[in-house]
């Protein structure tokens, strides 16, 4: 589920001569050294290196149009198909193409444009602390140790380095990555993520309520501080990630991980691993705006764990939740395969389970959520209180 991929174990160096290169459907990472070279990059996300040049490096991507890079105000090589560049020491100017670009400066004050789409800035080279707060279109300064840096425009992403960096969303999608150190990021207005896919160790999050601030702790330690962040992805932990009363989009990542939405019309992602998708409240996912969970899979272990939730909001004291199997049950939980689905433009598609459950006693529904895509054959796992079901 990463963005974007600078996997050494995928790099290619060239030599002094005028060298070709040309990728294969994996993430390449192209560093011509010297020469006049040919770099296409094929397919998916590719990287040209220039991180070994000290004079300005320039150049302009257009997709799949070859496109010269100036070094030192020299033509050197000729770039296609290559969606992200790595500057140099000088004072790069790096503009993307209307696809998902990332641009990594180096030292020197670069020039960054992502030009359309959503595009990466990625400062994990840095060790002093990273400040930036993005305003569109307009230019905005990058200060790294307190000190004016990069100039940068159209950048919706961004990588944060090992510094205690503060980073600042605008009104558009954004998504930031803070690394190591104590961060500061808030995401502004509209739907922002978090991106804790650098982590190994567990991730907890509580996404607070209105505005507020929230704390990351990794590994048990209080690490960054959130504010207006609507999307949360987890690491290779055992992470719980909860969200607030707004939508929110959680994706667990890899690791056993716990993933609570709270109210909204919540999407929640597994991916690898035992998941354990937690509700308190029949309110945590109503039938009007039920919650979306993908990737779910018995056979991992995933599960639904409705154990918290009174089976009965009508009686005082605690109700247990009974199960109807594929039966409408009174204060009971059932299910019923629904077929093929396709929500979110097209995001969520394939088959569908819809988990029903009553509260309060006449078998209809009060509650509902959808497992799709992953979803198994026959019941999914639930855990329900008192006796405790885990049907599989």
């Amino acid at each position: 589920m990463k963005p974007y991929d600078m996997d050494p174990k995928q790099s290619i160096i060239g030599t002094d001569q005028n060298d070709l290169f040309i990728g294969n459907n994996e993430s390449n990472i192209f560093r011509g050294m010297g020469g006049r070279d040919i770099i296409d990059g094929s397919g998916c996300q590719d990287t040209a290196d220039y991180s070994d040049k000290v004079d300005p490096v320039v150049v302009t991507l257009k997709r799949s149009l070859p496109v010269n890079v100036f070094v030192g105000g020299v033509t050197e090589d000729v770039l296609i198909n290559i969606e992200n560049v790595i500057g140099g020491s000088g004072d790069d100017r790096l503009v993307g193409d209307d696809s998902m670009n990332v641009f990594r400066g180096g030292p020197g004050q670069d020039y960054i444009d992502g030009g359309d789409s959503l595009d990466f800035a990625d400062y994990s080279d840095k060790n002093l602390p990273v400040h930036v707060a993005l305003r569109g279109k307009d230019e905005v300064r990058v200060y790294v140790g307190g000190k004016p840096e990069d100039t940068i425009r159209n950048i919706e992403q961004i990588v944060g380095g090992s510094g205690d960096d503060r980073l600042i969303g605008d009104d558009e999608g954004n998504t930031f990555r803070g690394g190591d150190g104590r961060d500061y990021i808030d995401g502004g207005a509209g739907m922002d993520a978090v991106d804790f896919l650098d982590k190994t160790t567990s991730v907890h999050l509580t996404l607070a309520e209105d505005g507020a601030e929230s704390v990351a702790f990794v590994e048990g330690i209080p690490e960054d501080t959130i504010k207006n962040i609507e999307v949360i992805m987890g690491g290779s932990g055992d992470d719980c990630l909860i969200g607030n009363s707004t939508p929110n989009w959680i994706a667990g990542g890899d690791g056993n991980d716990t993933l609570q939405g709270n109210g909204g019309n919540d999407l929640l992602i597994g991916d690898k691993g035992a998941d354990t998708f937690v509700y308190v409240s029949f309110e945590d996912s109503l039938v009007d705006t039920p919650d979306y969970i993908i990737d779910f899979n018995s056979a991992e272990g995933d599960r639904v764990d409705l154990s918290a939730i009174d089976g009965d909001r009508l009686t005082d004291g605690f109700q247990s939740l009974h199960f109807g199997g594929t039966l409408p049950r009174p204060n009971g939980v059932w299910y019923e395969e629904c077929g093929n689905i396709n929500e979110f433009g097209g995001l969520i598609a394939g088959r569908n389970i819809t988990i029903h459950v009553d509260v309060d006693g006449d078998a209809l529904a009060d509650m509902m959520i959808n497992l799709c895509e992953g979803a198994p054959e026959g019941a999914p796992n639930f855990v329900l209180s008192d006796p405790l079901y885990l049907l599989s």
